[in-house]
């Protein structure tokens, strides 16, 4: 078991957890990278060095997600991602200074099946970053099919290898087709009984069954049956 002071000091800080694929718990928190030690039962902890070109650009980390190579990539509160190797405990950069990732944003990631890194902000829109060509894509918000509805996307997830799943605050479901890069807007339509009733959009979960799970920010969970093509809704009990 984790000594509790140990348990309490990362929980109060904590913003991600990601368990890799050697199954090591990593926790992102206000006050750097951890990593726990089972072993030892104590964490090992990975901050920002100003004097360490090899450290990480800030303490703040929002979301950790692994590619096939065992890499871990990280983003923080400041600009750019990163690349974590977890043999060296070195950090690499990644950024691109003509695009605008926003100030103290809150940033979480999704790696698809090439390795292309997907990145979304809670004010600043959608970004991809392809390691193979070290190149960034931001994708702004238009409403118009090639961008976003809306700058803060809460989630993200995949439909399948070509489309990804994005909720929006106040834009509804945003579904990003990756080889034309076109969006396509799933919203609140008062006239539709079978669609979302809710356009703040703050999760998305697809289970086993194929079924999506929808949190929004005032309509409860809705859920959408591809089967039956349509959304139904469960709300609070009242008491």
């Amino acid at each position: 078991m984790m000594k509790s002071s140990l348990v309490q000091s990362v929980v109060i800080m904590l913003r991600c957890i990601y368990e890799d694929r050697g199954k090591n718990l990593w926790f992102g928190t206000i006050d750097g990278l951890n990593l726990y030690d089972p072993a030892k039962d104590n964490f090992k902890v990975f901050k920002n060095n100003p004097a360490d070109t090899n450290s990480i650009n800030s303490n703040y980390i929002s979301s950790i997600i692994e590619d096939k190579k065992g890499n871990l990539w990280i983003v923080s509160f400041i600009r750019g991602i990163h690349r974590f190797d977890p043999e060296t405990g070195k950090f690499t950069n990644y950024d691109d200074s003509s695009i605008d990732f926003g100030a103290n944003c809150y940033k979480s990631l999704y790696i698809d099946n090439h390795d292309k890194i997907w990145i979304t902000t809670d004010g600043s829109g959608f970004f991809s970053y392809d390691p193979v060509t070290d190149k960034f894509e931001q994708f702004r918000s238009r409403g118009d099919g090639k961008g976003p509805n809306q700058n803060r996307i809460l989630d993200i997830i995949p439909e399948d290898d070509r489309h990804l799943l994005l909720g929006v605050d106040q834009g509804g479901i945003n579904r990003f087709d990756k080889v034309s890069k076109t969006f396509e807007y799933i919203k609140y339509d008062l006239t539709n009984d079978e669609g979302l009733n809710n356009n703040g959009i703050w999760c998305l979960f697809k289970d086993r069954e194929g079924i999506l799970w929808v949190g929004t920010s005032g309509g409860g969970i809705n859920y959408y049956n591809p089967k039956k093509e349509n959304f139904k809704l469960f709300r609070p009990r009242k008491h």
